[in-house]
Formats: structure tokens, sequence, C-alpha cells
């Protein structure tokens, strides 16, 4: 990791210098007006840094907003892990929501709250209650600097009713992530929460950084079973460049540990990654983002070969909002650890997501992901070497009047990872519903 950091302390006494001649060009002129020019305009953060998802439909704000739905649903193999005999449920859902959206000139909020309660016939062993809640604030402390701070919780025993791999938001964030493994009907909480600062400390150059905090952990799934309970630290820092009004150029340093609980031990890994990047802003609702680095692997000695190493990373992502259409996908390889996973690997992901707005009252949604992984170092706590997930959905909603609306949906899971028995035995599931909700508005004073 100290090579790392020596490498962006000099990129940074090189760039440092180069922005400073510009930071009085920030300052209003001595005749009290202030210019409204494109290049004296604030720098946003670039996507590879942000960790903010591209827009995938119509953002309000100021209002508060509650919601009820009902769902049906069928679902094909129920228990993906008990391969001698395919189980088919009809599953029964009540899902109500509770968000808050407000905006004012320095600074936003975002809370959303939502328990589900599932009961499934004839399988009522796995009638549960889950929950979910999101927290996003964002404040502007001074015309240059700016904080944001989030946490996403989700606590459930049905990957289809409440989980990541159908509502997993694209960004163009290239840090370190945890791999995409779903065990679809094992109790499970997963916990992510960062932070972060920006400084906008010329016209044309920002520098910032943050942390964060995540969990995997599971309550109700067999021993044995090939997952386990792991918790993640990261941190990182940037420096981004506007070349224009619509380019960024940049580097950061992202730092991982992640330490799972191993059978009779833990294993422990860092890995710190360093990430040049490149974003165009096209418009407001277009942008492309691109990065190409490396990241340095460092196992515990619990491993079988604890060598340290040396590997590639990069990434694509791109975001596209038009009036009836938004488009967002993200192409990356990096190294994972963690999120119920022992070993250490590299990882090929891709996510897409697409929206439609087909008439006033018509929707159509579609997404869709994979995920692969090799590893790089292994331990004797598991065999699993490679893997893959994918995961799709499409869905159509129809809205009635002001309050009311209905979405039709399909969601099909099928994963690949030898080793691991709460998934491998019968890897494959899919899912049919219906919803109806009952949603309320009620706007906020500004």
């Amino acid at each position: 990791m100290s090579k790392i950091l020596l490498f962006l302390a000099a990129f940074l006494s090189i760039a440092l210098p180069l922005s400073r001649p510009l930071s009085a060009q920030v300052e209003p002129s001595a005749s009290g007006g202030s210019s409204t020019s494109e290049d004296d305009s604030s720098m946003s953060v670039p996507a590879p840094v942000s960790g903010l998802p591209y827009a995938t439909g119509e953002a309000k704000s100021n209002y508060l907003s509650a919601s009820v739905g009902v769902s049906g649903a069928y679902v094909n193999n129920i228990f993906p892990n008990d391969g001698s005999t395919l189980v088919n449920d009809a599953v029964f859902s009540v899902n109500p929501s509770v968000s808050l959206a407000r905006t004012t000139g320095r600074q936003s909020i975002n809370l959303t709250y939502s328990p589900s309660f599932s009961f499934y016939e004839p399988t009522s062993v796995l009638d549960t209650m889950g929950q979910s809640a999101t927290v996003a604030i964002s404040s502007r402390l001074s015309p240059h600097v700016a904080v944001n701070v989030s946490d996403a919780f989700v606590r459930t025993t049905d990957a289809f009713n409440q989980s990541y791999p159908f509502s997993n938001p694209i960004t163009g964030s290239t840090q370190t992530t945890e791999p995409i493994v779903v065990a679809p009907f094992a109790g499970q909480m997963v916990n992510s929460v960062s932070g972060g600062i920006s400084d906008q400390i010329s016209k044309n150059a920002m520098i910032g950084g943050g942390g964060s905090y995540s969990s995997f952990s599971l309550f109700n799934a067999p021993a044995g079973g090939g997952l386990y309970n792991s918790t993640g630290f990261g941190a990182n820092v940037f420096y981004d460049r506007r070349m224009s009004g619509k380019q960024y150029i940049g580097i950061g340093d992202d730092f991982f540990r992640s330490v799972s609980d191993g059978p009779g031990q833990q294993y422990e890994t860092e890995v710190d990654s360093l990430n040049p990047f490149y974003t165009f802003d096209f418009s407001r609702s277009f942008s492309v983002s691109v990065s190409v680095g490396f990241s340095y692997v460092l196992p515990s000695s619990a491993y079988l070969s604890p060598s340290n190493s040396w590997q590639p990373t990069f990434g694509a992502s791109a975001g596209w909002q038009g009036k009836r259409t938004t488009l967002a996908a993200s192409f990356n390889r990096s190294v994972v650890t963690g999120g119920g996973l022992i070993d250490i690997y590299n990882s090929y992901g891709f996510s897409g997501v697409a929206g439609l707005r087909v008439s006033k009252a018509w929707n159509l949604s579609l997404t869709g992901s994979y995920a692969s992984i090799g590893d790089i170092t292994a331990s004797t706590a598991t065999e699993l070497s490679t893997g893959d997930t994918i995961a799709g959905s499409a869905e159509m909603s129809r809205t009635f009047g002001e309050h009311i609306n209905m979405n039709f949906g399909y969601q099909r899971l099928h994963e690949f990872y030898p080793g691991i028995a709460i998934i491998d035995a019968d890897p494959d599931s899919n899912r049919v519903f219906v919803t109806l909700n009952y949603q309320f508005q009620r706007p906020l004073g500004r």
C-alpha cells in the first residue's frame, strides 16, 4: 500500500501546482458581480469517485410519500438448496413503504423505509418479515465544499422480494466491491454505510475522500453451507481536474479491508487500488466514464498461498436520461472478497438497466447483471475457485389515476458456485408476480 500512496503523492505534487494559478478566478469580481459562464460554474464530483447512481427515472423532491403494495407471485424452485425435488410455491406479500425527499438550496435528504411481510403456500415454514431502509444526505458547507452520507440496509429471507441482485443501482464507481453471491431463501442481512467530502480547490480542480463500512451476515443458513459472515472497511481519496466544461480527468486511491469469519479462524484481506479515470458529461442527461488501474492485494497468513500480488483493474460506465427513455450500464474488472465468501477473487461484472415510458399510464423496465469470479488466493475453508451469477428482470407498470398503480413482472436468477452447498445443489429460480400499489404524496414547504 505504501508504494501506491507514494505514487499518488507524487501525482498530486505535480497536479496541484498546475491548478493553483486558476484559484483566484473562483472569487467574485471586485464590482460584486459573478460570472455565469460555464467555466466559472461549480464542479460536480465525477461518477468514478462519487459512488452515486445514474438516474433511471424521474426524481421528485420536497415530498413525503407513503404507499402499500399487495402482491401475488409464483416462484419456481423455492428451495434451491434441495436438489432432490423441485418445490414451487405461491407467495402473498404485503409491502408498506414511507419515504421523504427534501431539497433546499444547500442540502438534500432522502429517506426510505420498507418492511415486507411474505406468506408462502404450501411451504408456510418460509413465512417471514423483511425490511429495508436507505438514507442519503448531502450538504454544501460552502460554495466549494460538499459532504455526503448514505446508509443502505436489507434484512430478508427472500432474494426476490427485497434484494440487491435485482435492485442494485448502477454507478460509475471504481471502488473495490463485494461479489454478488445470493442465497435466495436463506436469512441474510446486508448493510452498507459510506460518507465523503469534496473541496473545489480552484476553478477547475477538486480533491476529496471518504470512508465506508459494510457487513454481510446469515441468520438461519445451515452450518457448512459455504457462505460466511464478513465485514469490510474502506477509505478513498481522489483528485480530479476539469479539462473543459464537460470533461474531467483524475485519479483515485481506494483501500479496502475485509474480515471473514471462516471455520475456526478469521480470514483478513487488504486491497489497495489506484485508478486513473476520465469522465465526459456530454450533457446534463448523458455521461460516460472510464478508468484503468491496478490493485495491490495483501492476504493474511491464514490463506494457503498468502503472497502479495498486483492485479489489473478497469471499468466503464454510462448513463443517459431522455424524455421517455433511460439507460445505464457498467462493466468492470476488479478484485473482490467478502460478501459471504472467504477467498480472494478477480471479478468481471456487467450491469444494465433500461426504462421506457410507453405512455402517460404505461412504463416498462428491464434490468440485467452478470458477474464471474476466479480465485487469486485460496483457503482451506472452501473449494470454490470459479463461479458466476446471472440475474435479470422485466417489469411493466400501469397507473390508474393519481394514487394507484399495478406492476407485472418476471425475475430469473441463475448461479454457478461449486463448493457452496446452499447454492450449488439447485442454482436456478424464477418468479412471476403482480403487485397492486396505493400511494399518496404530500408536498413539503420549500
